[in-house]
């Protein structure tokens, strides 16, 4: 127990002062984190009225979708033709985090993700 007490200490310790060496500047640097060519982080689509909209209007029309016949990411965006591709994986990306949809498939070209409710089957 007491090594293990230990070995944790050290490893906590470590990872620490790893992270505080990595988030140090030096005091000259006029640049930020945002400066250095990442991109602004994503609203979000819990914050973006559309995609919450685009996920609430999918969520309709695929809720009763059985996994016999689910639906790709093609099939869904061509049944919503005022969506712009971008809207239709951020509202099935929310409806997966928020276990209103099931997938079905690998998400390979031969294999793609095919959508369907996740009240119509518990067993995968």
């Amino acid at each position: 127990m007491n090594r293990t007490r230990k070995l944790m200490t050290y490893v906590t310790t470590s990872l620490l002062i790893a992270g505080a060496q990595n988030l140090a500047l030096p005091n000259d640097s006029a640049t930020t984190v945002s400066d250095q060519g990442s991109s602004p982080p994503d609203q979000g689509s819990k914050t973006n009225p559309k995609v919450r909209q685009a996920a609430q209007d999918i969520y309709e029309w695929l809720k009763a979708t059985p996994k016999d016949q689910s639906k790709t990411a093609d099939e869904i965006a061509q049944n919503f033709p005022t969506l712009q591709p971008r809207q239709v994986q951020d509202a099935l990306a929310q409806l997966r985090l928020e276990c209103r949809l099931r997938t079905t498939g690998f998400g390979t070209k031969d294999d793609p993700y095919r959508y369907f409710g996740a009240s119509t089957s518990r067993s995968g």
